[in-house]
């Protein structure tokens, strides 16, 4: 016998899990991923490429003001993610206390902050994170996207899921429908979970 203390625990539990869908957060964290596929790519190319053009050309002193300009780009873009991060994943990530001003503390002084403040460092970091995650999150989207809306869609047509199941008949498509909207739903929940994961990583780093 099935408790209705069990009962209502599976009832909760799925509740929670198709209610994912008229949550304002989902689509929040959705916007979040979003935005991250697009400028997490520029974060990688500014990184990985900008930092190593800068050590190469370190040896004729013109990757010295490029890594100290990318130094610099990276502390703006790492506020703009703590705006960000706040504004759509419900964060309180502070900012920093503002680096030491060059006019009043001379320029070797702010130049040596920079390149020795920890808060520089946690940054890149979390912008290189951010980076991978850019050019994983688009892989996973269309893998997951296009199977459920093939199934979903499979009465109107005869869809081929990825030349392993070929949906022809209305038996497989009672059975496609249903788990192409179960696979949407896990899906929402995945992204969720990875937008807290990165919301967890950025209030360690930023």
């Amino acid at each position: 016998m099935v408790s209705d203390e069990q009962r209502d625990r599976a009832q909760s539990g799925l509740t929670d899990f198709v209610g994912v869908v008229t949550e304002r957060q989902t689509y929040r964290n959705l916007l979040y991923l979003f935005v991250t596929s697009f400028v997490g790519g520029l974060y990688f190319i500014g990184i990985f490429f900008g930092f190593f053009a800068a050590l190469v050309l370190t040896f004729v002193l013109v990757g010295i003001p490029i890594f100290l300009v990318l130094l610099a780009g990276t502390r703006g873009a790492a506020e703009l993610e703590r705006q960000l991060t706040n504004r759509l994943l419900g964060t309180n990530i502070q900012s920093p206390t503002s680096g030491v001003n060059p006019l009043t503390y001379g320029w070797g002084a702010a130049l040596r902050e920079l390149v020795t403040a920890d808060t520089t460092w946690k940054g890149i970091g979390f912008l290189a994170i951010k980076g991978v995650i850019a050019f994983l999150l688009p892989l996973f989207v269309l893998l997951a996207g296009v199977t459920s809306l093939a199934l979903v869609l499979s009465p109107v047509g005869e869809p081929v899921l990825w030349e392993v199941w070929t949906i022809d008949t209305w038996i497989e498509s009672l059975i496609a429908v249903p788990l192409g909207i179960l696979i949407g739903l896990a899906t929402l929940h995945a992204l969720n979970g990875l937008a807290r994961v990165i919301g967890s990583i950025a209030e360690s780093l930023l």
